[in-house]
């Protein structure tokens, strides 16, 4: 069974491949490739970790110093569930 989605999986590579794209020898081109490709989405998985921290931040900020009232909550809690869904996806 799987717990971590496959986004957790890819930003856990893309940061990885960022730190050693290539190593001195003994590597393939295709995993090379792989490797600096990943290297390149480095920028768009660090804005999508900044907005969903942002937008986390934000919706447990909107429930716990919010009046509690029905619209209120519901928003916050789409939020949450809404990015929690998409890093387990």
């Amino acid at each position: 069974m799987n717990i971590l989605g496959t986004q957790i999986r890819y930003a856990t590579e893309v940061f990885r491949a960022k730190s050693r794209p290539a190593d001195a020898g003994g590597i393939s081109p295709t995993e090379l490739n792989k490797r600096l490709q990943l290297a390149r989405d480095y920028t768009k998985v660090v804005m999508q970790v900044v907005i969903s921290v942002v937008g986390l931040i934000g919706s447990i900020l909107l429930l716990l110093l919010m009046p509690k009232d029905a619209a209120t909550t519901k928003l916050a809690c789409s939020t949450i569930g809404l990015i929690v869904g998409y890093w387990l996806r």
